[in-house]
Formats: C-alpha cells, structure tokens, sequence
C-alpha cells in the first residue's frame, strides 16, 4: 500500500510539474518561429485575422502571407495597410474564398498552393467563422446550417486537404484552428456557435492523435479566444440569418485584437496542442465546465455573478448585464412595434 501511495504521489507530482513547464512555455514566444514560413490566413479581411497578418509582417522577417476571406476587395485593402507598414508586395498574396460554398474550396486550395512557386503553406490558419445571437428556441434551422458550414465544415475540408498533402509530401505543417470558449461552455444565445465550436476541438484533439500515432511532423493547435474587441458581434446571425447589427458587452468589453492576437502568436509559435486567449473570467468559466457537470457549472457562475453585480451595486457601478442582454434579444424576436428597447446603460 505505501508503495502504491509512493507511485501515485510519484505520477502526480510528474504531472503537476509538466503542467507547470506546459503553462511556462505557452507564455514564452519564439520569434524566429514564422521567418520565412508561408502562413495562409482565412478570415484576413477584418478582426483577428487581420490583426495577426498586420502582426506578421511587423515582426517576422521574411514571412508570406495569403490572405483569404469572402471580400475580394477588403482583402486588397488589408494588402494595401500591411505595404504601408513595410511589407513586400511579392509576399502577400490574396485568395478570395467562401467556407459555406463547399464546392470551391478545392480550387481554392489549388490557387493556394500556386502563390509562391507551388509551396505548401506551412502554417493553415483556420481563422474565418460566424457567430451567433439568438435564443435556440427560436433559430431558424437555416441558420444552424449556416454556422455549421461556415465554422466546422469549411474549416475541416480545408483541414482535410491540407493534410493529405501534407502527408503525402512528408513535410513538417501546422493546423491552426481558431476556435472559441463558447465551444468548450454553454453560452446563452449561441446554441449553434457553440455547437459548431464544440465540432472543431473535437475533430482537432482527434486529428492531433491520429497524426501523433501515425508520426507525421503536423502540429494542431486549437485556440480559444474569450470575447475580443472585433464585429464578430454585429456580424453575428439572428433568429432569421440576420445580422445582430450590435456589439453586445463580451465583445464591447473584451480583450483588444492586439492583445488577443499577440497572445496567439506565442501559443502558435510554441506549437501548443491548446490555448485559452481569455480574461480571467471567462479562464475560470472554461475550467469549471471542464471539470464540473454542466448544472453543478452553471450554479457556481450564477452564484459568482450574483456576488458581483450584488458588490458592484454597493459601490454604485452600473454595468449592461445579461439579463439586459436578453432583453435586447428578446426586443429583436419581437414583432410588437410598441416594445421599446431597454436602456443599456
């Protein structure tokens, strides 16, 4: 018995000290990670996927990028900001492509491939993706169609094709895919987001596997960004496929662009397996539904909120809270022209 205790104190510290090492090296970045990578970037004409390309170029020598998203002509835009901050015209390429039309994304590969003198991308940053504003009860089911072609069925076909040639070349690659909180909790108002997202990390953690069991030098690495100051929000879809039109308080609140994708940079550059680009919040939040049942989860946030906006009221702040957040929504289901919006402050 006390040599079973031994082993088990023995495994457990083994473990704590790896989770130590894995948390010290997630925070430590690598620089010279991205020189003269080709790094494909879906999701490049705004928010993240823009601000990671800006960061490329102002911090790795020699990196090239291509540039993806529906918009053709922000995308130019997006080319032109980054040769203003010093970028070389012939190491940025632009391939327009749409994740919900599956029919195109082979070709679109192919155009990928074609950028820089037939090159597989080194890195494949599945960053393009639609969020969600709307109770489930009343989600049309077009839009959880939508959500599912657009942030789990595009990004795996991608994945899929980049894989295999990866692969069958036997080079070293990298899978990025950027996913979210919301896939790891339940978050109100984004039943088919979180759904979606939920998709991604478990088709990454077993494609992660597989890849390992079969010794192929591929890194997958999953991030999960909390809510970041972009339009993801007021591009998000409503009841009837609509965009929300407004940034709600996890956005309007959150970490800025700069910041998140700063941290994903290091995340990516360590090649982590998975990395939470958070507040402490929402950290807390993703580790309580990991390890607690969803009800027991979902008391304990209850019970924290409670506490803080019951604190917050005794100092006299005032903050736009869910329950006003569900307001909103419930304003935009209606169809009664009388509802007045609720004040927000």
């Amino acid at each position: 018995m006390t040599g079973m205790t031994s082993a088990f104190w023995t495994v457990g510290a083994i473990l704590a000290a790896t989770s130590v090492f894995k948390a010290w090296k997630s925070r430590t970045p690598r620089p010279q990670y991205f020189r003269d990578k080709v790094v494909w970037i879906t999701g490049a004409s705004s928010g993240i996927g823009k601000e990671l390309a800006r960061q490329l170029v102002l911090t790795s020598v020699g990196c090239k990028l291509i540039l993806s998203s529906r918009d053709a002509t922000k995308l130019e835009q997006v080319k032109s900001e980054l040769l203003e901050l010093g970028g070389n015209p012939r190491d940025i390429a632009i391939v327009p492509l749409d994740l919900a039309d599956l029919k195109t994304l082979a070709g679109a590969f192919k155009e990928a491939l074609d950028c820089f003198q037939g090159r597989i991308p080194d890195i494949l940053v599945n960053n393009a993706g639609i969020s969600q504003r709307s109770l489930a009860r009343m989600t049309s089911f077009d839009v959880y169609s939508t959500l599912m072609e657009v942030d789990f069925k595009g990004p795996v076909f991608l994945s899929q094709l980049y894989t295999e040639k990866i692969c069958s070349e036997k080079v070293k690659g990298h899978l990025v895919f950027v996913s979210s909180v919301a896939g790891s909790i339940p978050v109100p108002f984004r039943s088919g987001y979180c759904a979606a997202k939920s998709a991604l990390n478990a088709y990454a953690d077993v494609l992660r596997l597989e890849l390992e069991l079969e010794n192929h030098p591929v890194s997958v690495t999953t991030i999960s960004p909390g809510g970041v100051q972009t339009n993801v929000s007021a591009n998000a879809l409503n009841k009837d496929g609509v965009a929300f039109g407004e940034a709600d308080q996890v956005t309007a609140e959150g970490m800025s662009v700069q910041e998140c994708v700063a941290k994903m940079l290091v995340g990516i550059s360590r090649e982590a397996d998975i990395q939470v680009v958070a507040s402490r919040v929402e950290v807390f939040a993703y580790y309580l539904f990991k390890f607690l049942p969803v009800r027991t989860a979902t008391s304990v946030i209850k019970v924290s909120l409670l506490s803080l906006s019951l604190s917050l009221s005794h100092l006299g702040v005032s903050r736009f809270t869910d329950s006003s957040l569900l307001l909103l929504v419930l304003h935009r289901e209606s169809t009664r022209p009388t509802w007045k919006r609720p004040s927000l402050k």
